[in-house]
């Protein structure tokens, strides 16, 4: 579950990246990388840390996880789609 929830966040983070209008970099960078972009949800910095921040034999970790991105950060890049 943890896993999936990771792959997600980081497809988010490349979308930050391109609403931002850039190419994202590569993954073991994004993240960092996407903390100086102009377009970012309000309170990213906690945000991000709270959604990659994980006690892998949870589920209620996960779940906690899961709020933080879909509430804050997915509708945030929502926004921005047709």
């Amino acid at each position: 579950m943890h896993e999936n929830l990771n792959t997600a966040i980081r497809t988010g983070v490349r979308c930050l990246f391109y609403i931002n209008g850039f190419y994202s970099p590569a993954e073991d960078r994004a993240i960092y990388y996407s903390h100086s972009l102009k377009k970012l949800p309000e309170n990213y910095n906690e945000l991000i840390s709270q959604s990659c921040d994980q006690v892998t034999n949870s589920e209620e970790d996960y779940f906690r996880r899961e709020n933080v991105f879909m509430k804050k950060i997915v509708s945030y890049i929502r926004q921005f789609t047709n």
